[in-house]
C-alpha cells in the first residue's frame, strides 16, 4: 500500500507541474519539497507526509504521464486519453483516468464509472459521483444495475431507476421489490413515480396502490392519483373524490354529506378546516383543526404535523388567543428544530414573527 501511495504521489507530482528536472523532486531520499509535496497530498484530499519516499517512475512512463496532463491542462482530451494507452504502470494509468473523469465534460459513463472503482481516495469524488448518476441514461440496463447497487445508499429516484433498470435486464422478482420500496418513500418524485406505475402497476398489490395514491393526495396531486383510481377499491375512490371536492372545489356540502368514518380521516378533515378557513369561518376552522391533529398523531403522519401545527397557530392568532398562539408556535419550532425538519423553519418563523406583531 505504501509502495502504491509512494508511486501515486510521483505521478501527482508530475500532475502539479513542478518546476526543474524530475530527477530533482523524484528520488529514493526523503521528500525535501514540502510546499511541493503538500500540494499534491492535498489533490488528493490528504494531509501531506514529509518523511515518505517516493517511488522513482520509469522514463517511459515519466513521459507517458506528462503527455497526458499536458493534453489535458490544454483541453485535448483526446491527447489525454491516448495516455491510457501507454501507461502500463498502475499508479500513471488510474491518475490519468481520474484526471479525465473529473476534468472532460464529455466523459462517457463506462469511464466515470472506471474512475469511481478506482481504490483510495480521490478528490471531487461526490461531484464526480453526480456527474455519473447523470450521464447512466446511455449505459446498458446491466451496467445500471451494477452501479447503482455500487452505491452506498440510494435516494428514492435513484431506487425508482434502479428498479427499471432491474426489470430492462430480465430480473422482475428483485425489480418489483426495488419499485415497492421506492413508491413506499415519501421522498419519491412524481416524475418517477408515474414511470414506476406505467411499467408496474399490473404487478403491484392493491394496498401499494393505495398508499400510493393516498401520498398523492396529500400532495395535492388529485389527478395523479385519480389516474389510479381503475385499480382502486370503491370506498378508496370515493375517498379521493370527497378529497378533491373540498380541497380543489371548495364544495362547503361535501364534507358533513360523508360518512362519519370518512369525516374522521386526517386528510379529509385538514382540506375542511382549510376550506372554512377561507370561507372566513376561523372559529369553527380552529376547533376542526384541533380535532384533525388528533388524528394525525394516531396516523403517525410525522411530515404532516407541523404544517398543521403552525396553520392552528396562525388562526388561534386571528381569533385573538394570542397567548395560546404564542405558546404553541413555539413548542412547534422548537419540535421541528430538534426532528431537524428544515424544510418547515421557514414559514414557522415567519408565522411566528406575526403573532408576535399582532399581540
Amino acid at each position: 500500500m505504501m509502495l502504491r501511495t509512494a508511486r501515486l504521489c510521483s505521478v501527482l507530482l508530475l500532475s502539479v507541474s513542478l518546476a526543474g528536472p524530475v530527477s530533482s523532486r523524484i528520488t529514493k531520499a526523503p521528500v525535501q519539497n514540502v510546499p511541493a509535496a503538500a500540494d499534491a497530498a492535498a489533490s488528493l484530499g490528504r494531509a501531506p507526509v514529509p518523511s515518505l519516499t517516493l517511488s522513482p517512475l520509469r522514463a517511459d512512463q515519466e513521459s507517458c504521464a506528462r503527455a497526458a496532463f499536458a493534453a489535458a491542462s490544454a483541453g485535448n482530451w483526446m491527447g489525454a486519453r491516448s495516455g491510457l494507452s501507454c501507461a502500463t504502470d498502475e499508479a500513471v494509468r488510474n491518475a490519468i483516468l481520474w484526471r479525465v473523469a473529473i476534468g472532460d465534460s464529455k466523459a462517457s459513463f463506462q469511464e466515470l464509472d472506471a474512475a469511481l472503482s478506482l481504490p483510495g481516495q480521490w478528490p471531487r469524488e461526490e461531484s464526480t459521483r453526480a456527474k455519473t448518476a447523470a450521464a447512466i441514461a446511455a449505459a446498458s440496463p446491466a451496467e445500471r444495475v451494477r452501479w447503482y447497487e455500487r452505491q452506498r445508499s440510494l435516494s428514492a429516484d435513484q431506487r425508482a431507476q434502479l428498479a427499471l433498470a432491474l426489470r430492462e435486464a430480465g430480473n422482475p422478482s428483485k425489480a418489483l421489490t426495488e419499485a415497492r420500496g421506492s413508491l413506499a418513500d415519501s421522498a419519491l418524485s412524481n416524475e418517477s413515480g408515474d414511470a414506476l406505475l406505467a411499467a408496474f402497476l399490473t404487478a403491484l398489490p392493491t394496498t401499494d396502490l393505495e398508499k400510493r395514491a393516498e401520498a398523492l393526495a396529500w400532495q395535492r396531486e388529485f389527478d395523479r392519483a385519480g389516474r389510479l383510481a381503475g385499480s382502486l377499491d370503491a370506498r378508496t375512490r370515493e375517498r379521493l373524490t370527497a378529497w378533491s371536492a373540498i380541497a380543489v372545489n371548495r364544495n362547503a356540502s361535501t364534507y358533513q354529506a360523508l360518512s362519519g368514518a370518512l369525516q374522521q380521516h386526517p386528510g379529509l378533515m385538514l382540506a375542511e378546516v382549510q376550506r372554512r378557513r377561507l370561507a372566513g369561518d376561523s372559529a369553527a376552522a380552529v376547533e376542526m383543526l384541533q380535532q384533525a391533529l388528533g388524528m394525525l398523531h394516531q396516523a403517525q403522519l410525522r411530515m404532516i404535523i407541523p404544517g398543521a401545527f403552525r396553520a392552528l397557530a396562525s388562526a388561534l392568532g386571528r381569533c385573538g388567543r394570542h397567548g395560546e398562539a404564542r405558546a404553541l408556535i413555539d413548542h412547534t419550532l422548537s419540535s421541528a428544530i430538534d426532528m431537524g425538519q428544515k424544510y418547515f423553519l421557514p414559514e414557522l418563523l415567519r408565522t411566528q414573527a406575526e403573532i408576535l406583531l399582532a399581540s
